[in-house]
């Protein structure tokens, strides 16, 4: 519970798993800098909780533990997590309850669940990284309205980029290919006024699947192609596709079913 300025730097942290201790634990503090940290074998990796803000937590390596790698909690904003390696968790990182905090230059891979989650987190920015290897790559879900996703590589997951629930985020200059269920990208669950720009998608189940009522979809200036489906429209009104090239289907370049 502090506002002074410190620095955490080149500490190794682990093996608290097995008493459900965690790495580095942050309650109420603002101003802190974890840097160049190595967190494994704990309960969670990295905690910061109850409006930890304006921290940053930069060039870390957090694996094998046994919950989250990083996990920003209840109104912990205005965070930096820069080039970290975050592999072998539960969630790579995790932000329940959290607003305008930036991942850059990130790698999430080979964690049980997802490589970044987003719960009720609106206002936040992935920017540059790759989430690979994970059940599901990217996901913002429950109200995590307005985020950005940019730049990024998304493969070899269940799905790769998933937002339910969640309106007016925008997905723009990544490349997602590789995800073998349901898709690259999946809007669902009222997920509204999202927009998909400038992204190659290719070699997936499905390119882009809008589902379950997610209204106001804009997919501008994207390319897919070997997709089994390119784009899946079901249940969802007023998608406008625009400046988009599709080749190469095994299936159905364009699906409209229902209400569309």
């Amino acid at each position: 519970n502090t506002s002074v300025h410190f620095v955490i730097r080149n500490c190794g942290i682990h093996d608290g798993k097995s008493n459900n201790e965690y790495g580095i634990y942050f309650y109420n503090v603002i101003n802190g800098k974890i840097d160049s940290v190595t967190s494994y074998n704990n309960y969670h990796g990295v905690y910061l909780c109850s409006s930890s803000n304006n921290n940053a937590i930069s060039a870390c390596n957090i694996y094998n533990n046994s919950e989250d790698g990083i996990y920003l909690w209840d109104s912990s904003n205005d965070n930096q997590i820069i080039n970290c390696t975050v592999y072998n968790n539960s969630e790579g990182v995790l932000l329940v309850s959290s607003s305008n905090n930036t991942i850059t230059n990130c790698a999430c891979y080979d964690n049980d669940d997802v490589g970044i989650y987003l719960s009720y987190s609106p206002n936040n920015a992935i920017v540059n990284c790759m989430c690979y290897n994970n059940w599901e790559g990217t996901t913002f879900v429950s109200s995590s309205d307005s985020n950005l996703i940019t730049n990024s590589t998304i493969y070899n997951n269940k799905q790769g980029i998933k937002i339910y629930g969640s309106s007016d985020s925008r997905i723009i200059n990544c490349t997602v290919y590789k995800n073998f269920d349901y898709g690259g990208i999946v809007l669902g669950q009222y997920a509204n006024s999202n927009q998909i720009t400038n992204c190659t998608v290719y070699n997936n189940s499905c390119g882009v699947y809008v589902n379950s009522f997610s209204n106001n979809t804009r997919i501008t200036n994207c390319k897919l192609y070997n997709n089994s489906g390119s784009i899946d429209i079901d249940h969802s009104n007023s998608t406008t596709i625009l400046n988009t090239t599709i080749s190469n289907s095994a299936n159905i370049g364009i699906n409209i079913s229902y209400y569309t």
